[in-house]
């Protein structure tokens, strides 16, 4: 009898500690995270900050305990390659998040991320589509493969358009990216609204290595006990504020639960190391002085888009240095800051969605 007894104290005492200190039974929460950088661009204008973004933000998820997969300077097969095997990673992770920086066009409201060796001479926008990577297709693979956790994009490919069309402006009707058709339940981050110009640099004395928009996110992510959804939401304030009403990131949110780059208790994060995916070399551009735009020849018809430890080192990259769904839950969030008067007629921002899915971060 008093064998029962204690028994009973014992199973008692444990589930009081249980339900006291949760946090300390919970497992560490799995993380990862693919991250690609496209600088180095051999037919069109190459980028001055997209690796560096990437290369930043590599050492900042690892920093905060993700297991990153990391590409640089890659052309359609790699991306589609690393794409492919972060996908077969997903399953058992608990957040994961993409991160690419490098030039993206949008073309009929589809959004195509643009790989180093994109051609200098394209027969039309099918031409373009062929040989880019398609970013629905990118969320599409990740919710099927890991449908419970956290998904987050994050997306800085809003620079100007690269490609121009005999006669035309740019291939696509507007610059920047559109917003997507679904988010497929999770985070969407763009450092543009849609149809908007990000901004590389502040200017000639912006001496800073990095784009507007992850200079910002680098300092948001180390802010501890603050959630990803407050993280974005001021993140838009600052890239807001600081380009002077020119740029306001744009995020289009499914996800579900709350998460935290730099979460405040619970399990201890440890840094991971960071290992570069063995790729082939890249031939050397054969360019010998800087190239026009190249131009998108149309067929001629037949009459005339925490704080956490110190960042540890990066592996150098095996590419060379440039030279130079559950129902749509919508988060809206709302500016804190008062809305400016335009600067120009032109000046661009967060348009009108009929589906109610796209909110911008700041005001326009």
């Amino acid at each position: 009898m008093a064998r029962v007894v204690v028994r009973r104290w014992v199973l008692r005492a444990a589930g009081g500690l249980l339900a006291a200190g949760k946090a300390v039974a919970e497992p560490a929460e799995r993380r990862i995270a693919l991250v690609i950088g496209n600088n180095a661009y051999k037919n069109v204008n190459p980028l001055r900050n997209a690796g560096n973004d990437a290369r930043a933000m590599t050492a900042e998820l690892a920093a905060h305990g993700f297991k990153v997969i990391p590409g640089y300077d890659l052309d359609r097969s790699e991306m589609l390659d690393l794409v492919e095997s972060f996908r077969q990673q997903l399953p058992g992770y608990d957040f994961a998040v993409f991160y690419y920086a490098g030039h993206g066009v949008q073309i009929n409201g589809s959004n195509y991320l643009i790989p180093v060796n994109i051609g200098a001479t394209l027969t039309g926008e099918q031409a373009l589509i062929d040989r880019s990577v398609d970013l629905s297709e990118v969320t599409q693979r990740m919710a099927e493969a890991s449908p419970s956790a956290f998904r987050m994009l994050i997306i800085d490919a809003c620079r100007d358009n690269p490609f121009s069309i005999v006669g035309k402006r740019s291939i696509g009707v507007r610059r920047g990216l559109a917003p997507p058709a679904q988010a497929n339940g999770m985070m969407i981050l763009y450092s543009a609204a849609s149809n908007q110009e990000a901004l590389d640099s502040l200017g000639s004395g912006d001496s800073d290595p990095n784009s507007v928009f992850t200079r910002e996110l680098l300092k948001a992510m180390r802010q501890a006990g603050v959630s990803v959804k407050e993280m974005v939401s001021q993140l838009g304030d600052a890239v807001y504020a600081n380009t002077n009403h020119e740029q306001n990131p744009a995020v289009y949110d499914e996800s579900r639960g709350r998460k935290f780059f730099t979460p405040l208790d619970g399990p201890a994060i440890e840094p991971q190391p960071v290992h570069l995916p063995q790729l082939p070399p890249s031939p050397p551009a054969q360019l010998s002085s800087p190239q026009p735009a190249p131009q998108l020849v149309q067929p001629q018809p037949s009459s005339p888009g925490q704080p956490p430890p110190p960042q540890p080192p990066v592996a150098a990259t095996n590419r060379p240095a440039p030279t130079q769904a559950r129902p749509t839950s919508v988060t809206a969030v709302a500016p804190r800051l008062p809305s400016p008067p335009r600067s120009s007629p032109g000046h661009p921002g967060a348009q009108h969605n009929p589906n109610n899915v796209t909110t911008s971060l700041g005001v326009d």
